[in-house]
């Protein structure tokens, strides 16, 4: 009796031996399937994986994209129009210099800037008169009065939009923006600190 309990006891922990080896093999294999699927999932290639972006993904980016556009891009033209009139502003006070200098060797301010001792832009033409004279560019125009003392420059956005910087021979320096350009008020407001006075014909002028 005792040797028989002991040989059925021998026979159920062989049993369950070859069970859990069993289950190990089986594991085992199972293994190498479940990291192929991984590394395909991963690398894009295998019946696991599904390329390409979903209509709400491409929806998200497009509205992000033009969140960007509608911030960014009125920043850069107000910093491109800060550049060009920053130009205009160095070609008029060289303008201004340069008639005091003519008028101190003369005794008089001249209406034609060639004869200005000023290195001025190529223009693309210009124009003179007994009292004035202008040069334009695919920007705007300079231009001199020797009736009213005056040296200006204008950037346009079109024909009648624009900003202009006008220096006053001995006098005023003033910042002139179109009314119909909103940018041209910001840009005069914030390079003279004040507010403009209406002239009553479309135009702003704001005094340094």
């Amino acid at each position: 009796m005792k040797n028989h309990l002991k040989s059925v006891i021998k026979q159920r922990c062989h049993s369950v031996l070859d069970t859990e080896s069993s289950t190990h093999a089986i594991a085992q294999q199972k293994q190498p399937r479940q990291a192929w699927k991984t590394l395909n999932q991963v690398q894009g290639d295998g019946p696991f994986y599904h390329g390409g972006f979903t209509l709400i993904e491409l929806l998200v980016v497009v509205l992000i994209i033009g969140i960007l556009a509608a911030v960014a891009l009125p920043q850069y033209q107000k910093a491109v129009w800060k550049s060009k009139f920053a130009t205009i502003k160095g070609l008029t006070k060289s303008i201004a210099e340069a008639e005091e200098t003519y008028r101190l060797a003369n005794g008089e301010y001249t209406a034609d800037i060639d004869a200005l001792s000023i290195d001025m832009p190529a223009p693309i033409s210009s124009s003179k008169g007994t009292t004035a004279s202008y040069y334009y560019y695919p920007w705007g125009r300079c231009q001199i009065s020797s009736s009213n003392n005056y040296a200006e420059c204008h950037l346009y956005k079109s024909e009648n939009t624009f900003i202009s910087y006008q220096i006053y021979f001995q006098g005023d320096t003033i910042c002139f923006a179109h009314n119909n350009l909103a940018l041209a008020k910001e840009i005069c407001k914030l390079d003279t600190k004040k507010n403009g006075t209406d002239t009553g014909n479309g135009i702003t002028r704001y005094a340094y």
